[in-house]
């Protein structure tokens, strides 16, 4: 993994701005109610957003939905090293601020990777991401990827398409004879600046469901926001599964949207990689 102050691969978006930059129109942490202060030790912290609950060792919290996002503001936010904040959900997240925000550990906003032949299974995508497509057999259609970048699902040997974000999914493999050929990967879309979104999901396949799509990130700031060597902001796609023939598409990267007035320092790793497709026959 490589170490970078900004990073977009694949079919991933990331936007980052600070006072004077894009013309955005990012939430603004003025505007909710804090809910105290946020200041996570080292271990293992679950947010819900269907649920609107952040919890872990020694933190319950209840955000607010703002449209389709939602939100947890807090009047100052401090996630140490060694702590790991897993995201999941239908609706996309925002962690605000109304002081400084530092970040040394790890928020996970990642989809699903498919693993093993599950027909029916379908492989869900990080905070307000597509899922993967459902998995098929001889009796079963494969499903296409969830999300306006769906990826199409496999047909025969032909491998599913990726998920689409920030630019088109992959298009998938083609199978050994020219009746099965890849599938189209999902379109491109997403400008965070207007809205928050999260990846979609890859084409299922043959006894393989897709990758989950990445999810949707915000962190907002009125004070300074700093991310350490050591923190980890990562909205991957999900990668696919292999089989015999018609294997499924990876998920797309999700958005990251980082916004403050005042300085905003990159020392970290941001992750928004799509999911690689699986191998099949």
């Amino acid at each position: 993994m490589v170490r970078t102050k900004l990073c977009v691969r694949l079919a991933a978006l990331l936007l980052a701005c600070a006072a004077g930059g894009l013309g955005a129109a990012p939430l603004d942490p003025a505007a909710f109610t804090s809910l105290g202060t946020l200041n996570l030790g080292s271990g293992t912290y679950t947010v819900n957003t269907t649920a609107m609950t952040l919890t872990g060792p020694s933190t319950s919290f209840t955000g607010v939905a703002s449209g389709n996002i939602c939100v947890f503001c807090f009047a100052s936010v401090n996630i140490q090293s060694g702590a790991v904040l897993n995201c999941t959900g239908t609706r996309t997240l925002a962690f605000l601020s109304q002081g400084s925000m530092t970040i040394e550990g790890t928020i996970n906003c990642n989809g699903e990777t498919a693993q093993g032949t599950f027909v029916g299974t379908n492989y869900i995508g990080g905070p307000g991401g597509g899922n993967g497509g459902l998995a098929g057999s001889s009796g079963t259609t494969s499903g296409a990827g969830s999300g306006p970048g769906g990826g199409m699902p496999a047909i025969n040997h032909g491998g599913a398409g990726g998920g689409g974000f920030g630019t088109a999914g992959a298009r998938g493999g083609d199978g050994i004879s020219p009746a099965d050929p890849g599938q189209n990967g999902g379109p491109a879309y997403g400008d965070l600046s207007a809205l928050l979104q999260g990846g979609s999901g890859g084409g299922g396949g043959w006894l393989n469901g897709g990758g989950g799509g990445g999810g949707g990130l915000e962190l907002g700031a009125s004070g300074d926001i700093t991310i350490l060597r050591a923190g980890v902001l990562s909205a991957r796609g999900g990668d696919g599964e292999v089989a015999n023939q018609g294997a499924s598409g990876g998920g797309s990267g999700g958005g990251i949207f980082v916004h403050t007035p005042g300085t905003l320092t990159f020392g970290g790793l941001i992750d928004v990689r799509g999911g690689g497709g699986g191998k099949g026959g």
